[in-house]
């Protein structure tokens, strides 16, 4: 798989584009938005910075635009690692967690 580390929207040869990760940093929840060509599995988590996962979402992706509420309210401030996992890539975002 190839992984990509995102400080832009914009990957090369990616099957998932526009990737937005909003209000960040936020108090409680984040809105997850992507677009993707293919239909596909899309595993996607959340870490804590000591990479335990405290949360999971696993769906097929039938449609070209993806949006998702993550609510993190429950979990301590800090910082946080979304990861999203296809087939064939595996893509990070930093969140910050207010």
């Amino acid at each position: 798989p190839i992984t990509y580390t995102l400080g832009s929207t914009r990957l090369v040869n990616s099957s998932i584009a526009n990737l937005d990760v909003y209000p960040n940093p936020s108090r409680d929840v984040f809105n997850v938005t992507f677009t993707s060509e293919i239909n596909q599995f899309i595993l996607m988590k959340v870490y804590n910075v000591i990479y335990n996962e405290v949360y999971s979402y696993e769906f097929l992706n039938l449609s070209n635009k993806f949006n998702k509420e993550i609510n993190l309210s429950n979990y301590s401030k800090g910082m946080y690692f979304l990861e999203i996992n296809t087939k064939s890539e595996t893509l990070h975002k930093k969140i910050i967690l207010e």
